[in-house]
């Protein structure tokens, strides 16, 4: 699905890859990360925290195949937003909250793509949410 550039959010089309429907979600900002963010999405997939949030790549037109929906659907990814008009990381931020509570989510989480961070702390936002 296209959504088309509105006040505020980027032009940007949506693939959904099957999110769990959960109460929160963790939107991930970025662009030609390569193996960094496939690293980062393991390590989610390793302590199931697709139980815990939605995962959804907020991607800022990616050309490196880094976001391929077949392996990111694997990865247990609930959905991937790539931007479709100008802006850099805010305007993926932006149009990933916007996504987040049209969709109905509680909470939203953010956590760079770059595999730097520890994602396997999520469900410990969660419980502080």
């Amino acid at each position: 699905m296209i959504y088309q550039e509105r006040e505020g959010i980027p032009e940007f089309e949506e693939i959904e890859l099957g999110r769990n429907g959960t109460k929160y979600c963790i939107c991930i900002p970025v662009i030609n990360e390569g193996d960094r963010i496939i690293r980062e999405l393991k390590r989610a997939y390793k302590v199931n925290i697709s139980n815990y949030a939605d995962i959804i790549i907020c991607d800022g037109d990616s050309d490196d195949g880094s976001i391929d929906p077949l392996t990111l659907k694997q990865l247990n990814v609930g959905a991937i937003l790539i931007k479709r008009s100008a802006g850099g990381q805010g305007a993926q931020l932006r149009m990933g909250f916007w996504w987040a509570l049209e969709h109905g989510y509680a909470g939203i989480i953010t956590i760079d793509g770059n595999d730097k961070d520890s994602i396997e702390d999520v469900p410990c936002f969660i419980k502080k949410l």
